[in-house]
């Protein structure tokens, strides 16, 4: 291979000559070679070069843009803890020549971590935990306060390594948001894999197996028979309503999405196998409205905290959405105000309540939904069977 300060001078060339249409294939296999011969230094060396020098602006900053997020992937995906050492550096440095659009320091930290969580292993992950000790506020311990409930979430349990445990106690002393939550999956998120992305070469080849399998949460128990409907009154708790949408601000803020967040009460109290199509029918629903049809399935509590998860995590149509950590934390905030779990309620507790519900997710044939890839429509019959909390969202491109 050329000399690194050759390579460094022919990708500036090749990357102003063309412009926004780069085409910058090779230039990404070279970097993916870099990688795979663990030339770490020369990348994140490379990566200074090309943000030093890039003066290129809006659109035609994309193949920039392009090459030095794959340097970043490349490094964080390959397992071992020089490149979580480059990875660590590079974040400690600023990024604003080589975005078309300004990443945060926060933004940044939770990119990091979700393709770490990917692509190093449990061993790497805590080796590093105890060799840099982030106890202290800055971006080091940012981005492994996120990568920790990355980790977690991919279905890999903490709880029993001390490393990571005394870290957890620390971000919980010193009121970290991320400090509540656990280190281990709970009932409700044991699908939370199945949202999880994925990087690399394989990930088109694995998603769509994982697509095909589905998560065990999609299999649905039919709805009951249909019934009188119940007297429903619009609750006024303005406070529970603003927590359930929680996890739909990446829709609804700064893109193009809509949410329907209601609290009814029910006279009779439902009793807990009892709710079907009718219940739905039954409720003054803006996303009902002019419907044609409605399909109404009874799910379990972990089919709707992913679907929170998801939204939370993924994004909508322009927006990224919070990333793996931040998107536990507010799909759990949304989550426990859908099953009346109170403020302050340990995730644990808000977790077991859910078990005591009832859950259904409804589609509706009516202009309200934009059918297109990101609609949402959750129901939750409360324990006592005296209320229900909807949670009903849309989001289009």
């Amino acid at each position: 291979m050329k000399p690194l300060s050759e390579i460094v001078q022919q990708l500036k060339a090749h990357l102003r000559s063309d412009g926004p249409s780069s085409d910058v294939t090779e230039v990404i296999g070279l970097v993916d070679k870099l990688a795979r011969d663990g030339r770490t230094s020369d990348l994140v060396q490379l990566w200074s070069e090309l943000e030093s020098s890039c003066d290129a602006k809006g659109p035609a900053c994309a193949p920039w843009e392009n090459v030095v997020d794959e340097i970043e992937e490349a490094l964080a995906l390959s397992n071992g803890e020089d490149r979580v050492e480059a990875v660590i550096e590079l974040l400690g440095r600023d990024r604003v020549r080589t975005v078309q659009r300004p990443r945060s320091g926060e933004l940044r930290a939770r990119a990091f971590a979700s393709r770490l969580s990917h692509g190093q292993s449990k061993e790497i992950f805590l080796s590093m935990l105890e060799k840099k000790s982030p106890l202290n506020d800055g971006p080091t311990r940012e981005l492994f306060a996120c990568w920790l409930h990355e980790v977690v979430l991919r279905g890999t349990s903490l709880e029993r390594d001390a490393q990571a445990v005394r870290f957890h106690a620390n971000l919980a002393e010193s009121g970290h948001p991320l400090g509540t939550m656990p280190l281990r999956l709970l009932t409700p998120e044991f699908e939370a894999p199945t949202y999880m992305p994925m990087y690399g070469a394989e990930a088109i080849q694995s998603a769509v197996a994982r697509l095909e399998g589905g998560p065990t949460s999609m299999r649905t128990i039919p709805p009951p028979a249909e019934q009188p409907a119940p007297k429903v009154t619009l609750r006024n708790e303005p406070s529970t309503v603003e927590r359930m949408r929680e996890a739909l601000r990446p829709w609804t803020e700064g893109s193009n999405g809509k949410a329907e967040v209601k609290i009814f009460d029910v006279e009779p109290p439902l009793v807990r196998r009892s709710p079907g199509k009718w219940l739905v029918r039954a409720l003054p629903l803006e996303s009902l409205e002019g419907a044609s049809s409605v399909e109404v399935s009874r799910v379990d509590s972990a089919l709707v905290w992913g679907a929170l998860f998801g939204a939370a995590s993924n994004g909508g149509a322009y927006t990224p959405g919070l990333g793996g950590a931040y998107g536990r934390r507010a799909a759990w905030t949304s989550f426990s105000a859908l099953v009346d779990a109170t403020p302050g309620t340990k995730i644990e507790a808000a977790g077991e309540r859910a078990e005591a519900c009832a859950f259904l997710t409804y589609d509706a044939a009516s202009d309200w939904f934009n059918g297109v890839a990101w609609d949402i429509g959750l129901l939750a019959v409360r324990p006592d069977g005296a209320s229900i909390a909807l949670l009903a969202a849309t989001d289009t491109d």
